[in-house]
């Protein structure tokens, strides 16, 4: 089952994320037939959660992680509670709350810094690329922490980029982009989109590759901007994703604009 497991992440940050949720619907049935109850919360409170929101159904998406959770222990913090930690507030941002996204985030830190799980470089990379992320998007909610949250997001930026793994640069490249336009400066967001995209097609990490192209065509404007755009869509309607803006906004959230939009 645990390659299994691997084999369905892989395709996900490959970009194949059609067969990716159908492998995490399989993977569910089977570990509910064998009673599985590890592999299942697993699922629920990770994979399952970009399969409902890619299907627009974020209230389910919540029903299932909090009810996964339930039946988990509550006396310690395991791999699944981290998974909910950094997916919760995906579901946040697609309904549009920035806010709570980034103190459900926060809230649970120390329990996670408590666990040791950050010896592990993957959970590391993800753990700062979504406290990067969800630093920029809280600023629409807290406007009077903008230059709190930046800095913040500077921080897991640096870390990033710390990382051995490849792949960790795209994520960097990803909060380089947010800290850009957070700060207003479009010239250097578009360039870090464009390191973004080169990036994910360098390491195979296409996953990433479809919002970069979107908010870039944002900031590019005209002709190629609106190019780059339906481009986009069209990738993330192929993977099933049924409001690729709202999807966008989860992966790379703020305001993005031209100079003159």
């Amino acid at each position: 089952m645990q390659r299994r497991l691997i084999l369905e992440r892989t395709r996900y940050y490959m970009g194949d994320v059609k067969e990716s949720e159908r492998q995490v619907a399989l993977l569910m049935a089977v570990a509910q037939d064998q009673g599985d109850l590890h592999t299942l919360v697993g699922l629920r409170t990770g994979a399952e959660i970009g399969r409902l929101l890619a299907a627009d159904e974020p209230e389910r998406a919540r029903r299932e992680l909090r009810e996964a959770r339930a039946g988990w222990s509550q006396r310690e913090f395991f791999v699944q509670d981290w998974q909910a930690m950094v997916n919760e507030p995906s579901i946040d941002l697609y309904v549009g709350d920035s806010g709570a996204a980034y103190d459900r985030f926060v809230r649970d830190l120390p329990a996670l810094r408590r666990s040791l799980m950050l010896h592990s470089g993957y959970v590391r990379a993800v753990t700062f690329a979504t406290q990067g992320r969800l630093a920029i998007a809280s600023i629409e909610a807290r406007p009077e922490l903008r230059r709190r949250r930046i800095a913040e997001a500077r921080v897991a930026m640096r870390k990033l980029r710390r990382e051995y793994a490849p792949w960790t640069a795209v994520l960097a490249a990803s909060i380089e982009a947010l800290v850009a336009n957070a700060q207003g400066d479009r010239p250097a967001a578009r360039a870090a989109l464009r390191r973004v995209i080169d990036l994910s097609m360098a390491t195979d990490s296409l996953v990433f590759l479809p919002p970069a192209e979107y908010r870039l065509g944002e900031l590019v404007g005209g002709q190629e901007g609106a190019e780059r755009v339906e481009r986009a869509v069209r990738k993330l309607e192929e993977w099933g994703v049924k409001r690729p803006a709202r999807w966008v906004d989860v992966s790379l959230p703020g305001r993005w604009a031209t100079e003159h939009g």
